[in-house]
């Protein structure tokens, strides 16, 4: 199941791509050359970055995206900007669930369907829940408990109060922390 249509995000361009290209092998290349975090280089680099990436990105994600991503995978990523959707529906909710839970699509499109998610669903904090439930919900022993997509959008929605156009009753099986 893909991402729901209208929720595609934009293709990347040619020249954007680029320019990200070329600032993430030299950010890499100064991070080698043992640059940290307190470098100005780094610093101005990242900066440069920022303004042509979709979001702002943080000093660890540069540090640390070689031991969870590709370079071309960070560089599609960072040209996606998940945006609030006024008239979310429940069925889309469910779809990108499902895009994640199943690992269907690239790593972007995952990346982008949980950004969605944690766009529309205000503190509902989507990623934890999906990825780490034992921290969503505050108890260690819930690592591996299996939610349906159903229950996930359930959770997210009463979390972030916000309730979904379409969605039906959803018994929450689990007690949850607000």
């Amino acid at each position: 199941m893909p991402i729901p249509e209208r929720l595609t995000p934009g293709k990347a361009t040619k020249n954007r791509t680029q320019r990200l290209l070329k600032l993430l092998d030299e950010i890499s290349s100064t991070l080698e050359d043992n640059g940290d975090q307190e470098n100005d280089r780094v610093r101005e680099l990242i900066l440069q970055w920022n303004e042509i990436a979709c979001r702002e990105h943080d000093f660890h994600e540069f540090r640390d995206f070689h031991a969870y991503t590709s370079k071309d995978d960070f560089i599609i990523s960072a040209q996606r900007k998940a945006k609030y959707i006024e008239d979310f529906q429940y069925i889309e909710s469910i779809e990108l669930v499902n895009v994640i839970a199943q690992a269907e699509g690239t790593e972007p499109d995952i990346h982008y369907a949980v950004d969605l998610l944690d766009k529309n669903f205000p503190d509902g904090d989507a990623s934890d829940l999906i990825f780490w439930p034992n921290y969503w919900f505050q108890d260690e022993n819930m690592l591996h408990i299996e939610l349906t997509p159903e229950e996930t959008v359930g959770y997210l929605m009463a979390r972030s109060g916000r309730t979904l156009q379409g969605a039906p009753e959803i018994e929450l099986r689990y007690p949850y922390y607000n």
